[in-house]
């Protein structure tokens, strides 16, 4: 419980020092069961008169003019109903033991003290939050009316989970040709969270969200410029400017509320994956804020042109015997025309691609180089190629690349109703391998890809067989380590992964991919 915070030496007065120990009385009351049920209780807000409330009053320091003059100033609140007073027995008028704040005149304190109350500040802070809900969603969340300010206040929230499901529907008038983004609904369960939290602790969650005003606006502002990209990517600057006004706030002011709060809902936005990204540059990239400049690598015999642009002539990818590379903010641009491949192959590692690339890639392979998890941009690229190979972009109207994984679903199983296999959509049906890390981390990239843009995708050179044969290069692993492998052993959706996650359980240690290298 904060005091004055003044020196005892400097002759405060006794008119400031009594408005400190009033203002102090409410800081305890808004943290009180009272203020949370809007009633009083049978604890009363009380404060003994220590020296941390008053500086040099209990210990006998404090000015004796100050000291007179505090007590008068308390006499005075006393008899205007602001509070009561307890003095020490037999020191009436010269010692005080405490102070009580009286219910009644709750109101009137804060207008004494000038002070906006915190129930008016909670009613502010959720009028803004329905607010940003409205834009993202087309409805409200919440009931922002607060019942009165004096003794029957309460904070008071509508039915916020009858309306998720509301705020989630198709058409939802906030957001253009649908419903919120499905890697974005996180943000209700978010918002929910925070409101519970005003509703039954009567404060702002500072561990959610910002309390202070101007840095929360930015948050929320950053927020639903994010969801309006829809998936495209912008570098962080030109994203902070568009977005905040200026193009360096977002990292000074914005950006670690974002990763803290996206780290934390994860598991909602993609249920399908174990645990975020551990770098944040990449978790900021699948949010579509690039904090570097990306190209999209590749090499193989595919023919695509740049729509949209005066010389819209196709581009021989295979002309290029060692690849090329395309800026990854124009794959919603390009258009495949041709694509004679029957596998495409992902590698995670710079070394290996250019290895492969130069002495082992086949005539008719397209070969990615993803540098780790594939960003939303390579994604977006193997989703064209795959609308591509199984024939879809005719009956879906040309589906650009930033197609998401729920339309590929769609198609697919359009393809399975009519009785048409997989091997049946394309005459030479493509096989999608990924080359990776033998660890933890590679299996979760692989995973992301089945996940987010090609389900048969499967491992290549990630055998445990290739664990055995280089193991002299091997890295071992720690407890914790083993702890993160054996919780992939209990999903089947990692089914694919279990023998190589077993083989490195058995013999303790992981493989980088560059290790085959050395072997070749």
């Amino acid at each position: 419980m904060g005091g004055v915070g003044r020196d005892v030496k400097t002759g405060m007065g006794g008119e400031s020092l009594a408005r400190g120990v009033l203002s102090a009385l409410l800081d305890k009351y808004e943290n009180s069961e009272a203020f949370r049920k809007g009633e009083p209780t049978q604890a009363r807000i009380q404060l003994r008169f220590t020296d941390s409330l008053v500086p040099g009053y209990a210990s006998g320091r404090l000015d004796p003019d100050d000291r007179s003059a505090l007590h008068t100033a308390l006499v005075t609140m006393a008899d205007g109903g602001f509070i009561d007073l307890k003095w020490v027995k037999f020191e009436e008028g010269n010692i005080l033991e405490r102070v009580y704040l009286k219910w009644e005149q709750i109101n009137d304190i804060y207008e004494y003290l000038g002070r906006t109350s915190q129930r008016q500040k909670l009613s502010a802070f959720t009028v803004e939050m329905e607010q940003w809900l409205r834009g993202l969603v087309g409805v409200g969340l919440v009931d922002s009316g607060l019942l009165g300010e004096g003794a029957g206040g309460k904070v008071r929230l509508g039915a916020g989970e009858a309306l998720l499901d509301e705020g989630l529907a198709p058409g939802g008038e906030g957001m253009p040709n649908g419903s919120l983004p499905e890697a974005w609904r996180f943000l209700l369960n978010w918002a929910d969270d925070i409101l519970s939290f005003v509703h039954e602790r009567g404060r702002i969650p500072s561990s959610l969200i910002p309390d202070e005003d101007g840095t929360r606006a930015l948050l929320l502002r950053a927020l639903a410029g994010l969801v309006r990209a829809r998936g495209q990517s912008l570098p962080v600057r030109l994203f902070s400017k568009r977005e905040l006004g200026n193009s360096k706030v977002f990292e000074r002011q914005v950006q670690s509320h974002v990763i803290r709060l996206v780290r934390r809902y994860w598991s909602i936005g993609h249920p399908l994956d174990v645990e975020a990204p551990d770098d944040n540059a990449t978790l900021l990239r699948e949010l579509g804020i690039e904090s570097g400049h990306e190209d999209i690598t590749f090499c193989g015999p595919i023919r695509f042109r740049y729509q949209g642009t005066v010389a819209a002539e196709d581009i021989d990818a295979s002309v290029f015997p060692y690849g090329l590379a395309i800026d990854a903010s124009d794959v919603h641009r390009i258009a495949i025309t041709e694509a004679s491949i029957s596998r495409i192959l992902t590698i995670e590692n710079k070394a290996n691609y250019r290895a492969y690339v130069r002495g082992h890639r086949q005539s008719d392979e397209l070969v990615v180089y993803l540098g780790g998890f594939a960003s939303p941009a390579q994604r977006a690229f193997l989703r064209l190629l795959r609308n591509f190979l199984r024939g879809t972009a005719s009956e879906v109207g040309e589906k650009s690349a930033t197609s998401d994984m729920a339309s590929i679903r769609e198609l697919d199983k359009a393809g399975l109703d009519k009785g048409v296999s997989r091997a049946d959509v394309s005459d030479q049906p493509t096989v999608f391998h990924h080359w990776g890390d033998l660890d933890y981390g590679g299996i979760l990239i692989l995973q992301n890809l089945r996940n987010s843009c090609w389900p048969e995708a499967m491992p290549w050179r990630m055998e445990p067989e290739v664990l055995d044969e280089y193991i002299d290069y091997a890295e071992p692993i720690d407890d914790a380590y083993r702890t993160k492998l054996t919780r992939l052993l209990e999903s089947d959706v990692y089914a694919w992964a279990h023998p190589l996650i077993q083989r490195i359980l058995t013999l303790g240690a992981t493989l980088e991919q560059e290790a085959l290298l050395l072997g070749d």
